[in-house]
């Protein structure tokens, strides 16, 4: 699965200098990923101060590995929010799983 990596050079709650780090040091690993840098975007405000270039790139993205196109985001959300909810129903613990009893020890290891 592709990854896609937005942020900009001004975002104070992320830097930007590990997001690049990270971004090379997934492709060294062969992981698929892009990214889109922006020059002044604050946090969580990169779709607002950069509308057109966020929107162009998010299609591009989507396209790259939708089976659906770029234009059929809806049909391409149903199935990934299907698949998602598939795994966590079969990751969640039976009733008897996820109550603990009086006196365990529940722990980091």
């Amino acid at each position: 699965m592709p990854l896609l990596f937005v942020y900009s050079l001004q975002d104070s709650a992320c830097d930007f200098r590990f997001v690049e780090a990270t971004v090379q040091r997934l492709r060294r690993a062969r992981v698929d990923v892009q990214s889109l840098r922006l020059e002044d975007s604050a946090h969580l405000s990169h779709l607002q101060a950069y509308a057109e270039d966020y929107e162009l790139r998010l299609k591009d993205f989507r396209a790259y590995f939708s089976p659906f196109g770029a234009d059929d985001w809806s049909s391409m959300d149903r199935v990934l929010l299907r698949k998602a909810a598939s795994r966590v129903a079969h990751s969640q613990p039976s009733h008897d799983q996820s109550q603990a009893r009086a006196g365990d020890h529940i722990g980091w290891g």
